[in-house]
């Protein structure tokens, strides 16, 4: 038996493309398609209009989301990546100064 390959013209594949939000969610909900568009050199001018796989932080960007929360807790849960960033930056302190923080119970 013959296998049947499909040829994806650069309009289909944008089209596919748009489907998804994330490249993650292309490469496996529609393999071929994402497999075609990597090996022609086009992921960037395809998948323009996907989040990028990891949020670039600036400080000010983080002190908003941080403002968002009323615990120190919620805020690390919800948002941990954010968390850490701040956390690594040395800005956690400032960015969640308006925070409640609970205490360890003594032992």
């Amino acid at each position: 038996m013959e296998r049947k390959y499909r040829t994806w013209t650069t309009e289909e594949l944008r089209a596919e493309a748009r489907k998804y939000n994330a490249r993650g969610e292309f490469a496996i909900k529609s393999g071929s398609a994402y497999q075609t568009v990597y090996n022609r050199g086009l992921l960037d001018e395809i998948c323009g209009h996907m989040k990028p796989k990891r949020a670039i932080w600036t400080d000010e960007a983080l002190a908003s989301l941080a403002a968002e929360y009323e615990s120190l807790r919620a805020f690390r849960k919800e948002q941990n990546r954010a968390y850490q960033s701040a956390y690594a930056r040395g800005i956690l302190d400032d960015i969640a100064s308006h925070m409640v923080r609970l205490k360890k119970k003594a032992a």
